[in-house]
């Protein structure tokens, strides 16, 4: 091939295979009645799993299964749960310790320790003499 036919040469319109591609899906796509069926077998799946999920919360309140009174337990027991974004109490102890001039006592009251783990603690942070 020489330079003046390749610099002639252009390629093919896309135009025509652009339309080819949605008609090739459109073509495809014949299973129209199958697909109806499909959809129309999940519709009434889901109608059963509902009538079946309502009927089991039905029989559970007959039994005094009722999930009201476990929501109002729950949020006493989250009320009474400490944050999972708090300190290790003994790190908090030992941070206690080097930074503040707080007595034995109220570090305890913080980190919610026993007065002898603050105190045990304490020593062991000191330098070996």
């Amino acid at each position: 091939m020489s330079l003046d036919e390749v610099a002639r040469w252009a390629p093919e319109k896309q135009e025509a295979t652009a339309s080819a591609d949605r008609t090739y899906h459109w073509h495809n796509f014949r299973y129209e009645a199958r697909a109806a069926r499909t959809v129309e077998n999940n519709t009434h799946s889901e109608g059963l799993d509902k009538a079946r999920w309502q009927t089991a919360v039905r029989d559970a309140k007959e039994r005094g299964l009722d999930w009201t009174e476990g929501q109002e337990q729950a949020k006493e027991a989250r009320a009474r749960n400490f944050s999972k974004a708090r300190r290790h109490p003994a790190k908090h102890t030992e941070i206690l310790l080097k930074e503040t001039s707080l007595s034995f006592q109220e570090i305890a009251e913080i980190t919610g320790l026993d007065l002898f783990q603050v105190v045990t603690i304490k020593l062991k942070l000191r330098d070996a003499a």
